[in-house]
Parts: structure tokens; sequence; C-alpha cells
């Protein structure tokens, strides 16, 4: 009887490992924090001035801003605390109409890298303009840090940008994961091939989440179901407040009724803008 108690316990701890996925909080409120500064004017942001926003976290070295289409921006630079090349992609800005075009396009395509893939136009079209340059740059800070690590972070729309921009990372990077990809407030970017096929790859990243916040709005779109068919990608830390940010549900698995799928009348302006307990509608307007 003892021996079968054993068994079934090391086979629940067994269950449990496979299961289970790595979310560190001080990483991750640190790239949160770069990008809520991501959102500031590029004026100050370039030296590193933007008030609250940018006093959160040391400023980037050999910081590189890039402007894309639909008037998306990336940054990308060395993180010397950390020994971490660290990429941006800014999310929404809310006075942006390109933006917030990008934001409600439905419309997918097909997605290269994974037969059956489809992801969401707009976001795959930003983000084309800027690829080469970002490989030059990133292989270029590679060299200047070989051993450095490497991580990838975006809020809104700024999270499904970082959300394409990590399988590139991966490929520029010799297919070595990389260390760290959080999201924050993530639309869902693809049909349910790339997100079977982003877990298939173990999300490119030594350690990943898709962090969420109570009734955020923007993680509910585009749809799971009709019109529109998306999936999220899975490792889904969700958050009903963020008043203890070290209490939390960990999701594995993408469209979990336990975590923001759960949510009913999930359609808050404000918890999208509260990650962190920040108040990022503030900040973005006056950094």
């Amino acid at each position: 009887m003892r021996k079968q108690i054993f068994s079934v316990f090391v086979l629940l701890q067994l269950i449990y490992s496979i299961q289970s996925f790595e979310y560190d909080v001080e990483i991750s409120r640190k790239l949160a924090a770069y990008s809520l500064a991501s959102y500031c004017n590029l004026d100050r942001l370039s030296n590193w001035s933007c008030k609250e926003s940018c006093d959160r976290v040391e400023p980037l070295k050999d910081f590189i801003i890039y402007k894309g289409d639909q008037n998306t921006l990336y940054l990308m630079g060395y993180d010397d605390i950390l020994d971490a090349i660290t990429i941006i992609a800014r999310g929404t800005v809310p006075w942006s109409i390109t933006n917030w075009k990008t934001d409600i396009k439905t419309e997918k395509v097909d997605y290269p890298k994974c037969s059956g893939c489809q992801v969401h136009k707009g976001f795959y079209q930003a983000l084309q303009i800027i690829l080469q340059q970002l490989k030059s740059d990133f292989l270029k800070l590679k060299q200047k840090y070989p051993n450095s690590k490497i991580f990838v972070t975006g809020q809104s729309l700024g999270g499904a940008l970082a959300t394409l921009i990590v399988p590139e990372i991966y490929e520029f990077n010799g297919k070595k994961p990389l260390d760290a990809f959080y999201t924050y407030g993530s639309p869902r970017v693809g049909n349910s091939q790339f997100s079977q096929w982003y877990s298939q790859n173990n999300y490119f990243s030594r350690t990943s989440a898709r962090v969420t916040n109570n009734k955020d709005i923007v993680v509910q779109i585009p749809t799971h179901t009709a019109p529109c068919f998306y999936t999220h990608i899975g490792h889904e830390v969700f958050y009903k407040s963020f008043k203890n940010e070290y209490q939390y549900t960990m999701c594995e698995h993408p469209e979990d009724a336990n975590c923001s799928e759960g949510e009913i009348l999930a359609v808050s302006v404000k918890d999208h803008g509260g990650y962190f307990d920040w108040n990022w509608a503030y900040e973005i307007f006056t950094c």
C-alpha cells in the first residue's frame, strides 16, 4: 500500500513538473517597466529622461530606437545589470490612429515558419519593415556581448509584435533559446496551429509568460470564437489584482478558463493600463 501511495505521489510530482513553467516576478516587473518607458516622448527617451517611467529602470547601453510601419516603435539595447540584450516592442499609442487601425484588423495572413499557421496581417506587416535592420543590429550587439542573455518584451500591440519577434531572434541567435520572453495585455496573434507550433518549440525561450490583468479588454481580441477564430499562446500568468504581485494564477495551456478566458464581461480599459499597479495611461500622456 505504501509503495502504491509513493508511486502515485511520484507520478503527481512528475505531472506537475511537466505542466509547470517558470515565472520570475522580478524580471517581469523590470521588463514591464521597459515596456512602459517605450511609450514616452522620443527626445526624452533617447537620453532616458522620461520622468518616473525611466526612473524605474536603468538606461540601456548601445541604445537603438527603430521607427517601423503603422507608427510602431521598437527599442533595443544592453542591460548591464542583468547582462542582457533587451528588445522592446512599443504598444498602442492612445492618440495614434494608425496603431488602432493595426489593432482592429482581424484579417489573417499565412505565416511561413510553420505548416497551416496564420497570423494577424496587421501585426505581421508592421514587423517586416524593420526586421532586417533588427537582425543586423542584434548580431552586432551579440558580437559585442557574446555571453549576454536575451530578453524580449512588449505590452498591448507591443506584446503581439514581441510574439512575432521571438522566433526571428531565436533564428538570428543560432536557434538558441532566449532567456526571457514576457508580454503584458497582448491581444491574440494567430490561429490554433500557430499557438500549437509556439508550444511545441517551448516558446523559443527558457522562461516565458503572457501576463494578463483581470478583465483587460485587449486580451480578449481578436476573438477566440466566431467570427475571428484566433488562439492565444499559452504560459499565461493571470492576475486578479496587482496589489500583491506575487499572487497570480499560472495556466500552461492557452484559452484556459482558470485564467483570463474565464472572465465574464472582460471589457476593462483600466485593467489594460494597470499592470504592476502603475497608471500607464497617465504616464504615457506625461512622459
